[in-house]
């Protein structure tokens, strides 16, 4: 039975297609990298004529055949400017879709994007890692079997079976360092405790390796202070819906019943809030109303913005900017390195279900940077990397060393700490005391060759 993958329905329209030269194979990209299946939609309205939210919506939607698809997103407009993204996130909200709600830095589980650990697991899933992991455990595999066939026990015996061979290689070799065994090495003279070390060398890296292969899988960014799964508990929570006039009276002028109680349940926004002013109406909101978690919805869409040195960027930038390095590696390839530019702002939406499950890039950069609009309206690159980061850890960038380095420095740092306990159990064994003293009654003989042992 084949494992049908979520539909993520897309609404592009087709003068926006053309003005911002976000192609569909971008979404169709994100798609792959994400496991969903993309259904993208191109249409054709003006609102000069008089078309409706519920118009359009019945435009984008209605024609579709598609049965029960797992996600739902009206992109009516891709970010060309805050004014045109309204209109896909009051799409979202009004009808058979859960509600786009703001969700700040607060509301996220912490990831320690600048931690040493994060820096270094968070790009394991590359091609080339696993081929380095695979190439150290055959090498591991390898010399055990080498250690295995050259090592004998004190009464010149073969030692066993294979498996058990390669058992005694590996963890049999113990015994030499606390003086229980006295296992040589058949071809050379020197004693196998190297052989041990180089051993637990293997095994380490092999062990980091193991691990860091798993740890991004749980690193997944979910939210863990969200007080609602759906809008009955969302009205019970302390979070406050925000609207202006319009988006309110649009709300009402629809037939969707949950459209008409979202309406009821919003706080409008008044105008003169913004009247000579440099602040979104959420952070005028805020600031009459302290620190009570807000989600605003109005006719410039569901404002995102914070106390941030550049309004234009959504405050989910701050909380998100360490996790996104990361996660970048996991979803774009070599070969879609060209369209990495056209991903630089984040949204946080609520799914299906009234959760957010899993953060998913999608966004735009303007390629003319000097247009008036695009500056009013968008977080540029040069805004983006200027923002303050909530974190005071700054991240570690390891993308000019070779990763599979740091697992060998691990490994060497590891197995180095391995070599001095067991130099120091070697030193305490009875085994390890006798070598010492024969070496010392040597160097004595060989220091006072004329003295007699009956004198």
């Amino acid at each position: 039975m084949a494992i049908l993958k979520p539909i993520l329905q897309v609404a592009l329209e087709a003068e926006a297609a053309d003005e911002t030269s976000f192609p569909k194979d971008v979404l169709e990209l994100i798609c792959r990298r994400v496991g969903f299946k993309c259904n993208v939609t191109l249409i054709e309205y003006n609102w000069d004529e008089g078309l409706s939210f519920a118009g359009l919506f019945n435009l984008i939607f209605k024609s579709d055949n598609t049965s029960n698809p797992a996600y739902s997103v009206g992109l009516a407009n891709v970010a060309l400017t805050s004014e045109r993204m309204d209109i896909a996130h009051l799409i979202n909200s009004l009808f058979e879709f859960e509600y786009v709600i703001l969700i700040e830095e607060s509301d996220l589980v912490p990831v320690s994007g600048g931690s040493f650990f994060a820096s270094l697991f968070a790009r394991i899933a590359s091609l080339q890692v696993w081929a380095g992991s695979a190439s150290i455990f055959i090498t591991f595999v390898m010399l055990t079997a080498l250690a295995a066939g050259l090592t004998v026990n004190t009464t010149n015996r073969a030692i066993g079976s294979v498996i058990t061979r390669l058992w005694n290689a590996s963890f049999g070799l113990f015994g030499v360092a606390i003086g229980q065994d006295e296992i040589r090495f058949t071809k050379v003279d020197f004693r196998s405790l190297p052989s041990l070390y180089a051993v637990w060398f293997l095994w380490s890296s092999v062990i980091i390796m193991a691990i860091g292969s798993f740890l991004p899988y749980f690193l997944t960014v979910t939210t863990s202070t969200i007080p609602f799964t759906d809008f009955e508990s969302l009205l019970q929570s302390d979070y406050t819906l925000l609207g202006s006039e319009l988006a309110i009276k649009s709300l009402n002028d629809t037939m969707d019943s949950d459209a008409r109680r979202i309406s009821d349940h919003m706080v409008q926004t008044k105008t003169s809030y913004l009247v000579g002013a440099n602040m979104s109406p959420l952070q005028a909101y805020k600031s009459l109303h302290g620190g009570k978690p807000t989600a605003l919805m109005s006719q410039r869409s569901l404002e995102t913005f914070g106390d941030l040195d550049f309004p234009n960027c959504p405050r989910t930038i701050s909380a998100i900017s360490n996790i996104k390095k990361g996660k970048l590696s996991n979803i774009f390839t070599t070969k879609d390195s060209p369209y990495r530019n056209l991903f630089d702002r984040e949204y946080l939406i609520l799914l299906e279900h009234g959760f957010l499950k899993h953060l998913h890039t999608m966004a735009y950069i303007k390629g003319k940077q000097n247009n008036p609009e695009h500056k009013r309206g968008h977080c540029t690159p040069k805004d983006f990397s200027s923002t303050r980061v909530v974190s005071q850890h700054k991240p570690i960038a390891w993308g000019n060393i070779s990763f599979l380095y740091w697992f060998l420095l691990g490994a060497l740092g590891l197995s180095g700490a391995c070599c001095v306990l067991e130099l120091t159990i070697n030193l305490r064994s009875g085994y390890a005391r006798s070598q010492l003293k024969a070496a010392i009654d040597r160097r004595r003989a060989s220091t006072y060759p004329l003295v007699s042992s009956d004198t």
